[in-house]
């Protein structure tokens, strides 16, 4: 009799939400290069390491593309009133 792959502990919604964070810094160092986002990059990347290695952690990979879109979207979301006197 063959035994059963364990299930997952934690949630997909925990892992999307991680996947989100990660993201989002991500992208968030690409949007501040010039300032911040150098010294961020490396948390980002280990982040995105460390959550790659974990095979159960892919089932909220999507997060990753919806947290790369938070920071461009805020930084959309300032600039929403066009240049020029408003």
């Amino acid at each position: 009799m063959t035994q059963a792959r364990p299930v997952a502990r934690a949630r997909p919604w925990v892992y999307f939400a991680v996947w989100s964070l990660t993201g989002a810094t991500g992208a968030a160092c690409l949007v501040g290069i010039l300032s911040i986002g150098l010294f961020v990059l490396p948390v980002a990347l280990a982040a995105t390491v460390l959550l790659a290695r974990r095979w159960s952690s892919r089932s909220g990979l999507a997060g990753l593309v919806a947290g790369l879109a938070l920071p461009l979207l805020y930084v959309a979301l300032l600039n929403r009133s066009g240049p020029g006197l408003v």
